[in-house]
């Protein structure tokens, strides 16, 4: 999965500095985010094996062998639960991260204490090592929070790049994900500033 910008986990880092457009907010993310973002993504498709990777996204560890960061609230039970059911995971026949997707949420969807962030960050991680990157932005909490302060409608579970400001459809689909949750707070600033004005 490329981590270039197409021709046109908690949410970590905090921007620094006035971020007072949404064309500033993207060039942000590009320069602090997306290295390390790309970076994580690469440790999946790096792994030997799909067997290998249904293993190690089981082990809900990153290549540091730290917890990731988005699954470290989730409970044990929940964990071992979906460990469990992603390795049994079966997607040899899987040629689209919407067939991934679709197969996550059928095996780990329904346990309890996993909810829609976990099943997506799966899906990323194994649609990673597939190298079939979403072609949709697929919304959780935090990147519909930061969605609906751009004034998207936000009732579905994904939309098009398309549905998004022109500054943003610099990015990948998964990266849009990515900005609406991180940037979610300085989103909301943002359409209170230019609401006042």
């Amino acid at each position: 999965m490329s981590c270039k910008p197409p021709s046109p986990r908690s949410c970590e880092p905090r921007p620094e500095g006035r971020l007072d457009t949404l064309a500033k907010i993207v060039d942000h993310y590009i320069a602090e985010v997306r290295p390390r973002a790309c970076a994580d993504l690469e440790f999946y498709s790096g792994q030997l094996s799909l067997g290998h990777a249904l293993e190690v996204v089981a082990s809900w560890r990153r290549g540091d062998a730290r917890v990731e960061p988005h699954q470290r609230r989730l409970s044990r039970q929940a964990k071992t639960a979906a460990a469990k059911a992603i390795r049994k995971l079966d997607l040899q026949e899987a040629m689209t991260f919407e067939a991934v997707f679709q197969a996550v949420q059928d095996a780990i969807g329904d346990i309890r204490g996993v909810g829609d962030l976990a099943v997506y960050d799966v899906a990323l991680r194994l649609s990673a090592v597939l190298g079939q990157p979403a072609g949709r932005v697929y919304l959780q909490s935090g990147a519909r929070k930061g969605a609906r302060a751009l004034g998207i409608t936000t009732r579905e579970r994904s939309l098009p790049r398309d549905a998004f400001p022109a500054e943003l459809r610099r990015l990948h689909a998964w990266e849009i994900e990515n900005l609406l949750c991180i940037y979610k707070d300085e989103l909301v600033r943002l359409t209170r500033r230019r609401s006042a004005a």
